[in-house]
């Protein structure tokens, strides 16, 4: 399938295009300029041949070393297509794409996956904890926002400690986008002016007070 992939970004390659969709990643992955419908529906056969098939990791791998940005996003589109046998130990793997050649499309589409997994599997909650206090920021990321599908289902108390982690980051895609995304979850269900008022006591003692992060998580949405 590799190969099939391979000749498809080839022979489909808009360089004109490729030089848009790179600059609007801020030059960071090279593409071979081929949108996304265009290139769910030349991967179409793909996915049909493949479904036939249990989940390949090794193949999500390859993918995810080839140059062309594209074929991050045919890894992700198959791990969807085949994300009902995504079992607790996926969780390294999932790890895995998140810290390398992550930015905030890829961490956005992998955190649904990590979503279903904890659901199914509550000890990975422990596993959240922990990546909400990495150095890595895409995995903090996907760590607040795992439960953006959730709804009623939401762990509130888990996502108070998760946001309390990351006040101060000063990284933008934690402050601006990944707490905003969280902050309706947190809203769901509450009253907000009482819950406000606790949660500024709550940061204060886990000692990550942050006035601006506050602001904008109060204030901006």
């Amino acid at each position: 399938m590799l190969g099939e992939i391979q000749n498809l970004l080839k022979e489909n390659a808009c360089e004109a295009q490729a030089q848009k969709m790179s600059a609007y990643m801020k030059g960071y992955f090279a593409f071979a300029g081929i949108p996304r419908p265009k290139l769910l529906k030349l991967a179409a056969p793909i996915f049909k041949a493949s479904a036939k098939n249990p989940l390949d990791w090794n193949f999500v791998f390859d993918l995810w070393q080839e140059d062309f940005r594209e074929a991050q996003y045919i890894a992700l589109e198959y791990i969807g297509r085949h994300h009902k046998e995504l079992v607790s130990s996926d969780i390294d793997n999932l790890k895995s794409l998140i810290v390398e050649k992550s930015w905030w499309e890829t961490a956005d589409t992998i955190d649904g996956f990590v979503g279903e997994l904890v659901l199914k599997d509550a000890s990975l909650k422990t596993t959240m904890l922990e990546w909400a206090s990495d150095r890595n920021l895409w995995l903090r990321r996907v760590a607040i926002d795992f439960q953006q599908r959730y709804k009623d289902l939401t762990d509130v108390p888990l996502l108070e400690k998760i946001i309390c982690l990351n006040f101060g980051s000063g990284e933008f895609f934690i402050n601006v986008c990944a707490l905003a995304h969280a902050l309706p979850l947190l809203r769901r269900g509450k009253d907000w002016k009482g819950w406000r008022s606790q949660f500024r006591s709550v940061a204060k003692e886990c000692r990550r007070f942050d006035a601006g992060t506050l602001k904008s998580l109060f204030f901006c949405c």
